[in-house]
């Protein structure tokens, strides 16, 4: 995601497309099925190994991951440089560790 971010704006016009192209659309689903499975059994291994806490549902992690990636893609393709990866990537690590503080 750091050094793509030049095909953001197409992606944010496929993403579009594909709400009134059902072929698309059905491309598009398989494909985000495809990486969030992926991304499930990544977490899943984390979990066994002690990295994520196994009271947290994969899928549901997974989705709220995914969420992320898509909301940087959309800053970035509309606002631009102003929305650093590095910036965004402290504010998720931020967003992680907050639980650890919470009272």
């Amino acid at each position: 995601l750091r050094n793509d971010t030049h095909i953001f704006p197409l992606i944010i016009q496929v993403w579009a497309e594909a709400l009134r192209n059902p072929p698309l659309l059905a491309q598009l689903t398989a494909l985000f099925g495809e990486v969030k499975g992926r991304l499930i059994q990544m977490l899943a291994s984390s979990q066994a190994s002690g990295g994520i806490d196994p009271e947290v549902d994969p899928q549901s992690l997974a989705m709220a991951l995914i969420g992320l990636g898509q909301g940087y893609i959309v800053q970035r393709a509309l606002l631009g440089e102003a929305v650093s990866f590095e910036r965004y990537r402290a504010g998720v690590h931020a967003l992680m560790r907050s639980d650890e503080h919470a009272t």
